[in-house]
């Protein structure tokens, strides 16, 4: 009995089979969700960035961005595309009726032509009626005349009646000559005064339009500079002389300003909006065509006409502030440091190429050319850094006042000129360009022989052999070297590193040339050929030579130097 009351399992069973099928669904269901989620990314992106083209192409072309603004510019289209359709139909009539016109004044030619005809019929059969007339009158009032009397007469009538004939047809042709170009007057005439209508209310238009602009809040200070611009008053009938005079007082208000289009108005924005970000707001919108920047801060929204004055005070009064300080600090610095520091290192640069000359006095080749060096300021005499030299060459504490006023004017102007060439660096950045004394020098390099008293500048066309001239280079950059290591400190590693060392250098030139490294207490690492350190002007080095055979890997054979023989070292 207990076993037929013990619960089943088909239950469990059943409940396992859906919770797998429902884990099964889950996981399809993560999978399907993650990817929805990509596309929902995808899509996201997508969107952003078709919003970003929409907002620029709308700005590009003066478009508003919302929907509503776009459905009233679409129904704006489409009503103007119904209406130059309807314009069109309205064409074509109008082409049709004057095909008919054309038509009918093609025949009006014709008609003119037969109304002619019978007017000279006409003409001529009433002349012959009343020529006839006038002999029958002529005759009835002659009769009991002399019959030559009588033709006399009447040939002379008749030849008045020809002439007034004449008159009279010339005359007609006239009357409708100048009837046909009254009427195209007259056409003309209303079409212009309807043209004339048209233009005035138009000009109209645009003058006030112009108004418009012109009135916008900082437009007139941002395109002119002025507080305002003077037009001519609104009062009165619209005339050209009056919308020219409006139109030439704006063309002289911006004259050469110069003209942009809107990619550039949108660039300049950008870069105005990443400038001041942080401390203003750019609000750009347009107005009758006229793009307007206002920038907002805690103080309120301004024009940036206004908002540029207001800044240029404000640096005004800063550096006036500055003025006075800036006077104090250089007063103390110059006067505290910086001239018996420039003094100081004049000084040293001088004793120290006096001391590579002494170096150099001593080395020459086998044909007697030899090396000076001389430190030469670049700035003519008369120029600011030249007289800087002059006004440093005296200590701070025996300087008298009006000197140390100069000389501190002198270095502002200095620092000035680096700000001027890049203000983004820093005051520190300028200091360090303007009083860099070793800018104001360069090392001019003479060589010596062959003769007792030859002497010339190291240039291009310096006849020299290849041996003279690498020898000078060597000198040259070894005393630089010097120079150069020596302003370091004592800290620093006096070293210098030559590859393929002394190439083309005769063997007692190339001991005159480790002697002078020795001297200047230069140590040096080089690579060469053939070149081996058994000089006696080397009091000890280390050399290592490369030896392979072929197949067989380097090796490396040390040998020292003491001064008076090489011993190789295990």
């Amino acid at each position: 009995a207990h076993v037929r009351t013990a619960p089943t399992g088909a239950a469990l069973a059943q409940a396992r089979t859906l919770a797998v099928a429902a884990a099964r669904q889950a996981a399809r269901s993560r999978t399907e969700a993650a990817r929805l989620g990509d596309r929902a990314a995808e899509l996201r992106a997508a969107w952003k960035t078709q919003e970003a083209t929409h907002r620029s192409l709308c700005d590009r072309h003066g478009l508003p961005h919302d929907t509503e603004g776009l459905r009233e510019v679409r129904d704006t289209a489409h009503a103007a595309q119904e209406a130059c359709r309807a314009g069109a139909a309205a064409l074509a009539t109008l082409a049709r009726r004057r095909e008919r016109h054309a038509e009918e004044v093609a025949r009006l030619a014709g008609h003119r032509d037969r109304r002619i005809e019978a007017e000279h019929g006409a003409e001529e059969a009433w002349a012959q009626w009343h020529r006839e007339a006038a002999e029958v009158e002529a005759l009835t009032e002659s009769l009991g005349q002399e019959a030559g009397e009588v033709h006399r007469r009447l040939a002379a009538a008749e030849e008045e009646l020809r002439r007034v004939t004449r008159e009279l047809a010339e005359a007609r042709r006239t009357a409708q000559t100048l009837g046909e170009q009254e009427a195209v007057a007259r056409r003309d005439a209303e079409t212009a005064e309807g043209a004339a209508a048209t233009a005035g209310a138009q000009l109209a238009g645009v003058l006030e339009r112009l108004r418009r602009q012109v009135a916008l809040p900082g437009l007139v200070a941002a395109a002119t500079g002025a507080d305002h611009l003077d037009l001519p008053p609104a009062d009165g009938p619209v005339t050209p002389d009056l919308v020219q005079r409006a139109a030439a007082a704006v063309r002289d208000a911006v004259a050469g300003a110069g003209s942009a289009d809107v990619n550039a108005l949108m660039r300049a924005r950008q870069k105005l909006e990443a400038e001041l970000q942080g401390g203003f707001d750019v609000v750009h919108t347009v107005t009758d065509d006229v793009h307007l920047v206002d920038l907002v801060d805690a103080t309120g929204r301004r024009p940036v006409a206004e908002a540029a004055a207001d800044l240029r005070a404000r640096v005004e009064r800063a550096r006036e502030a500055l003025t006075s300080r800036e006077h104090e600090v250089f007063t103390n610095f110059v006067i505290g440091g910086v001239g018996e520091e420039l003094r100081r290192r004049l000084a040293q640069s001088e004793q120290l190429v006096a001391a590579m000359n002494d170096s150099l006095r001593s080395i020459s080749t086998s044909h007697g050319i030899g090396v000076r060096l001389a430190w030469v300021l670049d700035a003519p005499e008369g120029s600011a850094v030249h007289r800087i030299k002059e006004l440093v060459q005296s200590a701070a504490a025996v300087r008298p006042g009006e000197p140390t006023e100069e000389l501190i004017g002198l270095l502002r102007e200095q620092v000035e000129e680096q700000f001027a060439l890049d203000e983004t660096a820093g005051y520190a950045q300028h200091l360090k360009n303007a009083l860099d004394y070793r800018d104001w020098h360069h090392m001019r390099v003479t060589i010596l022989g062959p003769g007792p008293h030859d002497r010339r500048e190291l240039r291009g066309r310096a006849k020299l052999s290849q041996g003279e001239t690498r020898f000078v280079s060597y000198v040259t950059l070894f005393a630089a070297a010097d120079a150069y290591l020596s302003g370091l400190g004592d800290t620093a590693l006096r070293l210098v590193l030559l590859d393929d060392a002394f190439a083309k250098v005769d063997d007692p030139t190339i001991g005159e040339l480790m002697g002078l490294l020795v001297r200047l207490d230069l140590d040096f690492c080089m690579t060469a050929h053939n070149l081996w350190v058994t000089y006696p002007q080397v009091p000890c080095a280390d050399e290592y030579e490369i030896l392979r055979a072929e197949g067989t890997p380097a090796v490396a054979v040390h040998t020292h130097w003491d001064g008076r023989a090489r011993h190789l070292t295990a």
